[in-house]
């Protein structure tokens, strides 16, 4: 990953007030001081900065060629996928279908769980997401997949790897080994912060998720 653009992504972070900082409790039951609330960036031009990061990254460490389908799990993933598709195209002239997942599938109209792209056996997925913790709801993300026509899954992108060593591994153990990038570590972030290319993140003592 590029130093210039994990720096342009740190500072959308903050500028977006996406990046938290106070007492959190995490999904894992882990105890932060940062919190990334990737529902903050919330407007047309942080929206659009997000998607081309993150199709900038797709390029560098995944490479374009390598998937057919761009999955946002829902919910805060899916405006990622949905910017994502748009920045490819835009920036990059390729043409990637996206989709996304209801935490519910309906029992009445169409009744599906997957909307936006028909996903099929023949099709190759690149997970996108906020951050990667623990790994548990990713490796639900990828059983649904491989429950839905079993489409071959090429890899997870997130936006901060906030892990530590044991859970990727753990990850990659429960998935057969499928790769996780990042475009940022917390431990980047942090670095970020205490030097002086960022402003300072927002402060909030509260309880997330």
């Amino acid at each position: 990953m590029s130093d210039d653009l994990r720096a342009r992504f740190i500072r959308l972070l903050s500028e977006s007030r996406a990046l938290l900082s106070g007492d959190f409790e995490l999904k894992s039951g882990q105890r932060s001081p940062f919190f990334i609330d990737f529902g903050a960036v919330a407007d047309g031009p942080h929206l659009e900065q997000m998607g081309s990061y993150y199709a900038e990254a797709a390029d560098e460490l995944i490479g374009l060629d390598s998937f057919d389908v761009v999955f946002g799990p829902a919910y805060k993933a899916i405006p990622i996928a949905t910017a994502t598709a748009i920045a490819l195209s835009r920036e990059f002239g390729v043409s990637k279908r996206y989709a996304f997942n209801r935490k519910v599938a309906k029992t009445y109209g169409e009744g599906r769980q997957i909307l936006g792209a028909e996903i099929t056996s023949e099709d190759r997925v690149l997970i996108v997401d906020d951050v990667f913790t623990d790994g548990g709801a990713k490796v639900e993300t990828v059983e649904l997949l491989r429950r839905h026509n079993d489409p071959t899954v090429v890899g997870v992108l997130v936006g901060v790897d906030r892990s530590d060593g044991d859970a990727m591994e753990r990850f990659k153990e429960q998935t057969g080994g499928l790769p996780v990038h990042s475009i940022c570590t917390i431990a980047e972030v942090q670095h970020a912060l205490d030097g002086s290319s960022v402003p300072a993140a927002a402060n909030r003592t509260a309880s997330g998720r």
